[in-house]
């Protein structure tokens, strides 16, 4: 039985490297439940890497620190006014709400924005298609899928950073 926290890649081919060299596996794309790490301070995100079978492999650094998670989100409620009810009042804020960004890269669009225009960071067909690339957006890699009706892309974010603000 694996844990809910696993990842788990079956029959992945495992050739020697030679006599004096390595063999490098790189996985990408991986995501991790922050909830959990959710703070004050940067939480590291901690993978370690193990194998079973019938084949033995040797494994150097098989517990690495892959990210951090902090806090992204910094939200404000001020200037709140006092309004009577059952009077007529003119138009007014009755309160201001601020999102702010705790680090540059906590806000992100669906995809990489190609141009500086309008909804530019939300189109279907991005090209971002290489392996480990940085693409600083939600979706990050995504690979079309050829001969598909409709089109389709594996990968593709349903949506940019949405933020909410609850009213009670």
């Amino acid at each position: 039985m694996y844990d809910s926290n696993a990842v788990v890649f079956f029959g992945v081919p495992a050739m020697p490297p030679t006599a004096t060299g390595t063999r490098v596996f790189r996985m990408t794309n991986v995501r991790v439940n922050a909830q959990p790490l959710a703070g004050d301070s940067p939480s590291p995100v901690v993978a370690s890497i193990s194998n079973s079978g019938a084949t033995s492999l040797s494994i150097s650094n098989s517990l690495v620190s892959v990210g951090y998670v902090s806090n992204s989100l910094t939200a404000t409620a001020s200037g709140a006014a006092n309004l009577s009810q059952c009077s007529s009042q003119t138009k007014t804020s009755a309160a201001i709400l601020t999102f702010a960004e705790n680090f540059g890269a906590a806000f992100k669009t669906r995809v990489v924005a190609q141009s500086n225009t309008l909804y530019a960071g939300q189109i279907n067909n991005p090209v971002q298609n290489i392996p480990g690339g940085i693409y600083n957006s939600e979706s990050n890699f995504v690979f079309p899928i050829t001969g598909s009706s409709p089109a389709q892309v594996a990968g593709l974010a349903d949506s940019g950073t949405r933020l909410k603000a609850t009213f009670q």
